[in-house]
């Protein structure tokens, strides 16, 4: 299970690390033209590799899910 503490602060205690990515994360432009904001991430960057995923019965045929729970 992937948790989050929601009073966490960033580095310099100014503002909370889970808050909007527009204040706390940074612009990611595409290669058309088309952005978006991306947090500061945090964390391990990959919880089970995709060679892991194709050795065992986690994917039917090209397609694999997911199920998350938000509060």
């Amino acid at each position: 299970m992937v948790t989050t503490d929601p009073d966490r602060k960033s580095s310099d205690g100014m503002e909370y690390f889970w808050d909007d990515p527009r204040k706390v994360g940074s612009k990611v432009t595409l290669s058309d033209g088309s952005f978006h904001y991306r947090g500061p991430g945090f964390g391990t960057s990959s919880f089970i590799t995709q060679n892991r995923l194709k050795t065992r019965n986690f994917m039917k045929g090209d397609y694999a899910y997911f199920l998350f729970s938000l509060e």
